[in-house]
């Protein structure tokens, strides 16, 4: 994956190359606020910094490069975490918009995780109704399948099932998984450990 890092991060990384990385200080929890050492950040600057600057390794451990040191992400859940805004457009936690949706995948505790030219993320639960909503309408808002909530509910993982819904018209499948099996599935390391690569 291509990261475009700040100008400033580029040129730390150029001038001290060999900067050690940490692990177990940085956090993305289920709602993609960023914790450093358990505490949330608030301060905008800070997090829209994270954001500019979030990247995975080639091992599928994600990270946030801290001008020459590189920052591992424990991630409660998924690596991205995708939210409506208020025209029912779809963005990831770092304010990116998701053009494509290519899939989505309900696991075996009700979590609706959706796959996008970024990745696979959770949805955070507070859109969970509307995007059930959306799920069972046409392009043009016409409602289609008000049962959409249902026959999500009934997808197990262990069958293989899969069902098809719309989001904006467009078919999508969706199947079912089990959580524990998801960062396998997807690529991605949820909590970050040293290793020697």
């Amino acid at each position: 994956m291509q990261h475009q890092f700040d100008n400033q991060v580029i040129r730390a990384l150029e001038k001290w190359p060999n900067v050690p990385a940490c692990y177990g200080w940085l956090r993305l929890n289920r709602r993609g606020r960023w914790l450093i050492q358990g505490q949330p950040i608030s301060h905008s600057g800070a997090i829209k910094f994270l954001a500019r600057n979030y990247g995975c390794d080639q091992h599928g451990r994600w990270f946030v490069q801290n001008g020459p040191q590189r920052a591992y992400c424990d991630l409660d859940y998924t690596p991205w975490i995708y939210r409506l805004d208020g025209t029912d457009q779809l963005y990831t936690h770092t304010e990116k918009r998701a053009l494509e949706m290519y899939s989505v995948v309900v696991d075996d505790v009700g979590d609706i995780l959706i796959e996008t030219e970024y990745g696979i993320g959770l949805l955070e639960d507070r859109d969970l109704a509307r995007f059930m909503e959306i799920m069972g309408r046409q392009a043009n808002g016409d409602i289609v399948d008000d049962d959409v909530a249902t026959r999500l509910a009934n997808l197990k993982a262990k069958s293989k099932d899969s069902t098809e819904i719309l989001w904006y018209g467009k078919p999508i499948v969706v199947q079912a998984i089990k959580m524990a099996d998801v960062p396998t599935a997807f690529g991605f390391v949820a909590s970050p450990v040293h290793t020697d690569h």
